[in-house]
């Protein structure tokens, strides 16, 4: 073997972890649901900001936020910008979250270790 050529799959040795089974319906199905929940809340809570506009109590950005601090909540913005964001936000903390459980970020950090040339994308 010449170079940075791999001819043949190299077989990691000392990891002897167990990794975990779980249902991606499950997850698939929650994440879903939990979706349609926050878009549900998103619109709620801009009838509400409507509701205390009307009435002299100002919108949801100013009232919901805490003094002293700029953060922005996604909460507060319209639901078609969202949710994209938001839903991206889960799934990638649901795609850490499986690998974290399941010993791949494990492994994959030990394949880097052992092959510096093998970059890992990260959420």
């Amino acid at each position: 073997m010449s170079g940075n050529n791999i001819n043949e799959p190299e077989v990691l040795t000392g990891h002897t972890g167990v990794i975990c089974s779980t249902s991606i319906e499950r997850i698939v199905t929650g994440r879903n649901a939990a979706l349609t929940r926050i878009e549900a809340l998103i619109r709620q809570l801009d009838d509400v900001s409507q509701l205390t506009f009307g009435i002299g109590g100002d919108v949801a950005n100013h009232w919901a936020m805490r003094q002293g601090h700029s953060f922005d909540c996604w909460l507060v913005q319209p639901v078609d910008k969202a949710m994209p964001v938001i839903t991206r936000n889960i799934d990638c903390s649901i795609w850490r979250d499986l690998m974290l459980k399941s010993g791949m970020l494990t492994l994959m950090d030990a394949e880097v270790t052992c092959s510096p040339l093998i970059s890992t994308p990260r959420c």
